[in-house]
């Protein structure tokens, strides 16, 4: 989908930030995060695997920000990394706790 994107408006982007291989990797990560999700009957290794993941979003969405000449896709992957932010503040706060922190 964004290679389409890219593809089509070629001048909204500086550079790609990451490449197939990589959105792949990505992608067979959140799919092994899902199936231990599914078989593991201990939250707080999910947790932590999770919060790993939100971090690695955050990275992506950050370098993306960098990366796009479109003031309003900038603006879009700044507001997504805030997210990654909030979500990396409530995961880490979930975590602490479960360990008695």
């Amino acid at each position: 989908m964004g290679e389409n994107y890219l593809k089509q408006a070629p001048d909204l982007f500086l550079a790609v930030n990451m490449n197939e291989e990589e959105l792949n990797a990505g992608l067979a990560e959140l799919g092994i995060f899902h199936t231990r999700l599914k078989e593991t009957t201990l939250l707080l290794p999910a947790l932590r695997w999770l919060l790993d993941l939100e971090k690695k979003f955050e990275r992506v969405h950050i370098g993306t920000s960098v990366l796009l000449a479109d003031v309003h896709l900038k603006e879009l992957f700044q507001d997504l990394s805030k997210g990654d932010q909030h979500h990396i503040a409530t995961l880490t706060l979930l975590i602490s706790s479960s360990e008695g922190k």
